[in-house]
Order: C-alpha cells, then sequence, then structure tokens
C-alpha cells in the first residue's frame, strides 16, 4: 500500500526519488506544526494521543504541559512492565509510542503503537474509527 503516491517499501529516504524526496519532507515538516496531545472522541469514547507519556494521573484538555514531560517518559510503561499499573483520569484511552515493543500492548487504559519500524520494519496502526 503506498502513502501519498510514495512506494509501499522503501528502504530509506535516499532510495526515493527527487520528487518523492521532496514530498516525504513536505510531509515530515507538517508535523512539527501539529499540537504535542491530540483528543479525539469517537462513539462517546475519549481518546488522548501522545508520543510518550502524559505526566500526572489525571488529563485536563488544555492544561500547559512541557514538551519534555510529553515526549522522553518511560517510567510509567515500566511500571506497567513490573506490574504496577497507574491509570489516568480524564480520558478512555491514551495512545502512546516511544517505547518499542514487539507487539502492540496495553497497560490499565494506555495503548502503546510503537513496534519498532526503523528496527524490525514493522508499522502499527491502532484504528479508532
Amino acid at each position: 500500500m503506498a502513502i501519498c503516491g510514495l512506494p509501499a517499501v522503501v528502504t530509506g529516504f535516499f532510495d526515493l526519488n527527487d520528487s518523492e524526496q521532496k514530498e516525504a519532507t513536505d510531509l515530515l515538516l507538517k508535523f512539527h506544526h501539529l499540537p504535542h496531545i491530540i483528543e479525539i472522541t469517537n462513539d462517546n469514547i475519549k481518546y488522548v494521543i501522545a508520543h510518550a507519556d502524559y505526566p500526572g494521573s489525571e488529563y485536563l484538555f488544555g492544561k500547559e504541559i512541557a514538551e519534555s514531560e510529553l515526549l522522553w517518559p518511560v517510567d510509567r510503561v515500566q511500571k506497567s512492565l513490573n506490574g504496577e499499573l497507574q491509570q489516568i483520569n480524564g480520558a478512555d484511552y491514551f495512545i502512546f509510542g516511544h517505547m518499542m515493543f514487539d507487539n502492540i500492548q496495553t497497560f490499565a487504559n494506555q495503548i502503546y503503537i510503537d513496534t519498532g519500524s526503523p528496527k524490525s520494519g514493522r508499522l502499527s496502526f491502532y484504528k479508532i474509527r
């Protein structure tokens, strides 16, 4: 399956032709302007999406949070791996990446979808709608 006209299997950026490299670069630059937290409600189920974690135990829409608290923390998932599950209130599910797993993992109401595509070649998706 190709995305935006790019080939389905790409082993690296430099395997793309000039036009494809420009398109890939343009798409990546668009990510710079996206919010660090995305909230989606579907059929009365609220999902919150962030890179690595949402700090604390309660989600609040619009709360100011330092970028570093969303992009790098791994404490919660490490505790979950040790059996110490920590629910986050304020949304039904939280979807995170950053921590690589062989398969999608769920701990309490947190779903981790990073299956290490650069390393494993596997790219995972979680369908909300």
